[in-house]
């Protein structure tokens, strides 16, 4: 009987110690599903999801300045390409600061684009040599 009791007292023991399993590993975005979020999480190191208001009204190679007054973390690069004057108007509530690149981007029409490097929170605006047309066609 005395062996039994230590058999089974060794197998107590070493079930305790074992613990619980780990968790599976994943790749890729992880939220866990009790949690809503109602925007795209931003993928930079700007603050992840912060959401803020932009107003500016005026030429579009300073707006990004402007930008980066509400997002200090945003590092703002010389314009590529000739400048042209270009007005924009940005009047934004509760966005991220990707929903107020794009803006900026869309009133760029034929004369400039924005690019932003998320990875570096960087941004800076390019200037077209030439006016392209919606379809792309020089």
């Amino acid at each position: 009987m005395r062996p039994s009791r230590y058999i089974l007292s060794f197998v107590a023991v070493m079930s305790g110690c074992m613990g619980p399993p780990k968790p599976p590993e994943f790749k890729g975005e992880y939220r866990p599903i009790n949690q809503i979020i109602l925007h795209k999480p931003a993928q930079s190191g700007l603050e992840q999801g912060k959401v803020f208001d932009f107003a500016y009204e005026g030429d579009i190679g300073n707006v990004l300045f402007a930008l980066q007054q509400a997002q200090p973390q945003l590092d703002v690069l010389p314009a590529l390409g000739s400048p042209t004057s270009l007005p924009v108007r940005v009047k934004m509530q509760n966005v991220l600061i990707e929903d107020v690149l794009q803006a900026i981007g869309e009133q760029g029409a034929n004369v400039a684009d924005v690019v932003w490097v998320p990875q570096d929170n960087q941004a800076f605006i390019r200037y077209r040599l030439l006016p392209v047309n919606k379809k792309g066609a020089k």
